[in-house]
């Protein structure tokens, strides 16, 4: 809001007497015309600053708010490498450090290598304390799984089938924590690597990330898409994992939820 309270009401009342002429046929005879010049250069500051408001209300409504995370609101990571790059980065410049530079509540539960069967785990070593509303739970797994199922298989053998049950497994796990934890869930979608072993996989990562789309949206889930952020040689490391800045761009999006 742009005025208090009291302000508002002033300017209010103020139009209103202007319009109605109450200022004239009632308090011209009352105050001083000096008190009436007063009144007419307040009227006309109050109206500038009224329109100024306006427009930028209807500025704010054509433009994208984000809404930020709050000091006091914690996060807790799960999942893999996306979220754990630690180890393929330089000191201090992984997603975890790019996240508390900012943001002081986290946890970083997340491991490399782990799939969906190891979120549960994950979720064991977190302080009770955690588990309420205002913590932000953020899960990223599904790429070794879908790697786990599909590496060794050639290019022109791979389909989308085996999707189906590995979205069961993961299904169940979201359903699992909803009705075992109180905390927010907002999930990660998988990028696509550069490597030339994982191109392959493009077909059945883009088939994983429209599953959890449509999932998201029938449980009114958060998601940070990454994936459409990850399109630069720039943002891996080895072509697969999030580099230095590939990091920067998912603690954004961590934030900015």
């Amino acid at each position: 809001m742009f005025f208090s309270k009291s302000t508002l009401i002033a300017i209010v009342f103020l139009i209103i007497f202007k319009k109605l002429k109450i200022y004239d046929n009632l308090m011209v005879p009352i105050v001083i015309p000096a008190g009436k010049a007063t009144l007419t250069l307040l009227i006309k500051i109050f109206r500038f600053l009224f329109k100024e408001a306006r427009e930028r209300t209807e500025i704010l409504k054509k433009t994208k708010v984000i809404e930020y995370l709050t000091n006091n609101e914690d996060i807790v990571l799960v999942g893999d490498s996306i979220l754990e790059n630690s180890k393929y980065v330089p000191k201090n410049k992984s997603v975890k450090d790019e996240i508390f530079k900012k943001h002081k509540n986290m946890l970083m539960l997340a491991e490399d290598d782990s799939k969906i069967r190891d979120i549960e785990k994950q979720l064991k070593k977190m302080p009770k304390h955690l588990n309420k509303k205002s913590t932000h739970l953020i899960i990223s797994v599904g790429g070794n799984d879908i790697l786990e199922k599909y590496e060794k298989k050639k290019e022109s053998d791979i389909t989308t089938k085996k999707i189906d049950e590995l979205f069961i497994e993961y299904r169940t796990l979201l359903e699992n924590i909803k009705k075992n934890y109180k905390m927010k869930i907002v999930l990660v979608n998988i990028y696509l690597p550069l490597a030339e072993s994982h191109v392959k996989l493009h077909k059945v990562i883009r088939e994983w990330n429209r599953r959890q789309k449509s999932y998201a949206r029938a449980k009114q889930i958060k998601i940070l898409a990454i994936a459409d952020k990850f399109d630069e040689p720039k943002h891996f490391t080895k072509k697969i994992e999030p580099s230095a800045e590939g990091s920067k761009i998912i603690a954004e999006q961590v934030l900015d939820i």
